[in-house]
């Protein structure tokens, strides 16, 4: 009897229970026999007896411990109703399943015999209260379930704004640099039409003391500087930028924690708090519902009108850069009509110096400065260029122009285009592009600058390097790289990031970066990371601060790179002490798992002492982001040897002995020679350039050609020789 009464009330309860049981995978049915004499036998399939000898029958989430495979029920007006019957494993593993539609046992009642005559009405009444519980809890489920529905589309539609205005931020920006580029822009045309409104008017009066022929050409001119006049003007008007975009989102809607699971044992008090809350959370569910729904027609709404004017935000965008592109365009026309007038005044005054034509040749020099090489007008590495106004014939080679892109902590100098040596006061750093002119008679290695024994006091571009640079925004700078790279090289979008080193002025980081792609034909983009060097060989000591300084700079901005550019390679070139900066900077994102993947990693001369070296080694090694690691070290290399002397240590650059790292291939280029000092042979001297040239263009691992194996003290590195080019 007593067992009985304990699998009665078990039922009681877990009839009334609705919540499905999941699984992983749906078990077989449970066998269900025809009732007889009001009872129902279910039973576990006859396969899986064998596997189990102790079986645990759960009701509606009710256990009821069983040592039989079968279970019997017998059925009285407290027991009716549909519920589901699991059998489990003694390890809780899911043996059959089956749902029972159990129908009230009709009785007179008169006949009517009470199943539970022992308990009291006290206990009566904390079951039937146990019941309800479970009952509306069972419904209450159903109820968060839709609400829990509707608050993650609620979440879906937040988040789909929140992207929206993100989006519509960075349209702004873009908008902001593309504005920022054409006042500079316009700024740079009216100081250009200032200054040949000067050489017109030195031209007219050296034209009215000689009548010669080029004299003929002034209307002409006039009328380009006139046009080049006005195209400043018309530029400086800036039509109204959007604003920052942005939604008011209504506040979230929190939905109530979900009650307690009962518990069967628990006292009536506790019973009958848990039924107020379901009660009153179920009275709560319906207006949350409508309350959600609401609001998501609202967020919808909101959403597809920042859509909207996120579009409408981007079609200005690129108006905005269609019309700055027109007004480049135009420049550029008038540049080329200008260049016109003055080949014609050359050609007038032929090899003759005297008179006006030293003035139309110094016009012809102002041609090259009419249109600045911005953002909008990024070209791609080609022989194109400007006719130089010592240029005698058309058939002659015309310089390389090559595109450097750049970011340097300097401080600009006020009101040009060029920097000093100090540290940027706000330590900002800044972006631009500068387009170097490479002569065409350029010899492998060298920089071709005036020299004064040849009496040349200013920069030819038929025979020297120049530069000319524009300081952009730092969100055009890296759309101008990807756009480099998506118009010019899209099958294979490289950078290479160069690091210079101690004593390098701006002018000259920008300069060896271009001769080293030239040198190395590098197919991509090349960018100077030019760190505060004084250009000074008396501030080696400044320059190490400066260096130390640098180093959460360059971490930022090779993430930057490899995130902001489209780069689907990137190699690094760092010499002499801005190896310091680079492997520090390198370390730091290595342990903190921010290293962007990097294919080639040249260290030229590197001035970094062994034992920081060793400590930074294994760890970038250990990540297998970088393909490959390439030490060039000489024994010629005077600078090194100075930094010995001033550091009490010798810089791994520096030979014998040849530092040898696992994971870095050392080659010795002291059978090289080099400059003077000997320091810049990593791009001075046609047989390094050439190792170079073979790690960028296929990263094979030594043997290379012109390397040869050197086995010392069990360690093995590898010797450039002096005939490799």
């Amino acid at each position: 009897m007593n067992g009985n009464w304990i699998l009665r009330s078990c039922l009681v309860i877990g009839c009334l229970v609705t919540r499905l049981i999941a699984f992983g995978d749906t078990p077989p049915q449970c066998s269900v026999e025809p009732e007889q004499d009001s009872q129902i036998r279910v039973s576990i399939p006859e396969r899986m007896r064998s596997s189990s000898t102790h079986f645990q029958w759960r009701v509606e989430g009710i256990g009821m411990p069983e040592v039989s495979s079968v279970l019997t029920i017998t059925r009285d007006p407290f027991i009716h109703g549909s519920f589901i019957v699991t059998a489990e494993s003694a390890s809780n593993v899911p043996l059959c399943k089956s749902t029972l539609n159990v129908k009230a046992a009709k009785v007179a009642h008169a006949s009517f015999v009470d199943p539970y005559p022992e308990l009291d009405s006290e206990e009566r009444h904390r079951l039937a209260i146990l019941r309800q519980v479970l009952t509306d809890e069972a419904s209450l489920a159903q109820l968060r379930m839709e609400a829990y529905t509707l608050k993650s589309h609620n979440a879906s539609l937040r988040s789909g704004i929140a992207s929206e205005i993100e989006q519509a931020t960075t349209t702004v920006e873009e908008i902001k640099d593309i504005d920022n580029d054409q006042q500079q822009f316009s700024v740079h045309l009216k100081s250009m039409a200032t200054a040949l409104k000067d050489q017109d008017s030195k031209l007219r009066e050296a034209c009215r003391a000689e009548n010669r022929a080029p004299c003929s050409l002034l209307p002409r001119y006039s009328d380009i500087d006139s046009r080049i006049a006005d195209l400043a003007e018309e530029a400086s008007f800036l039509p109204p930028s959007p604003g920052p975009l942005a939604a008011n989102k209504p506040p979230e809607i929190q939905l109530p924690l979900s009650p307690e699971r009962p518990d069967r044992d628990a006292p009536l008090e506790t019973l009958e708090a848990l039924e107020r809350n379901v009660q009153d959370q179920k009275a709560e569910y319906p207006k949350l519902k409508v309350q959600l729904l609401t609001q998501n027609n609202e967020l919808q709404q909101l959403l597809d009108r920042v859509t909207s004017e996120v579009k409408e935000q981007k079609d200005w965008a690129e108006i905005r850069d269609r019309e700055y592109s027109e007004l480049r365009e135009r420049a550029e026309k008038l540049q080329d009509a200008s260049k016109e007038v003055s080949l014609e005044a050359q050609r007038s005054c032929g090899i003759e110096q005297t008179g006006a034509c030293p003035l139309f040749v110094y016009r012809s020099r102002m041609d090259n400065d009419i249109v600045l090489p911005l953002i909008m007008i990024a070209s791609a590495t080609t022989s194109a260029s400007t006719q130089s106004a010592s240029s005698v014939q058309e058939n002659e080679p015309e310089p390389t122009k090559v595109k450097v892109y750049f970011a340097t902590e300097r401080e600009q100098v006020q009101g040009a285009t060029e920097f000093g040596d100090r540290r940027s006061k706000d330590s900002s750093l800044h972006f631009g592009i500068a387009t170097v002119s490479i002569p065409p008679n350029h010899v492998i290695g060298e920089i071709e600058q005036p020299a004064w024994w040849k009496l040349e006091f200013h920069r030819d571009p038929r025979k020297h390097f120049t530069l000319s640079a524009a300081i952009v925004g730092k969100n055009a700078f890296y759309r101008s790289v990807s756009r480099y790279l998506n118009d010019y090289c899209p099958k294979n979008k490289r950078v290479f990031v160069f690091v210079h080193g101690y004593d390098v002025s701006f002018d000259e980081a920008i300069f060896r970066a271009a001769q080293i792609t030239v040198d190395t034909k590098f197919d991509g983009a090349p960018i100077v990371y030019d760190w505060a060097s004084w250009s000074s060989v008396a501030n080696y000591v400044a320059d190490k601060v400066s260096i130390l300084s640098s180093v959460r700079g360059m971490e930022d901005f090779l993430n930057e790179v490899a995130d902001q550019t489209g780069a689907t390679t990137i190699d690094v070139i760092a010499h002499s002490m801005g190896n310091y900066g680079v492997l520090s900077a390198l370390d730091n994102l290595a342990r903190t798992n921010r290293l962007p993947r990097i294919n080639q990693l040249i260290l030229a001369a590197p001035d970094i002492d062994i034992v920081r070296m060793k400590q930074i080694v294994p760890e970038l090694v250990a990540t297998k982001k970088i393909g490959r690691i390439t030490l060039y070290a000489s024994s010629r290399d005077l600078a090194l040897q100075a930094s010995t002397k001033v550091n009490r240590v010798a810089p791994v650059g520096h030979v014998p002995p040849a530092n040898v790292f696992s994971g870095i291939d050392t080659v010795d280029a002291s059978a090289i020679e080099g400059t003077f000092l000997g320091h810049d042979y990593f791009a001075t001297t046609r047989a390094v350039l050439t190792d170079i040239y073979l790690l960028l263009t296929n990263g094979n691992p030594p043997p290379r050609m012109g390397l040869k194996r050197v086995d010392e003290n069990g360690r093995t590195y590898w010797r450039l020789e002096a005939s490799a080019h």
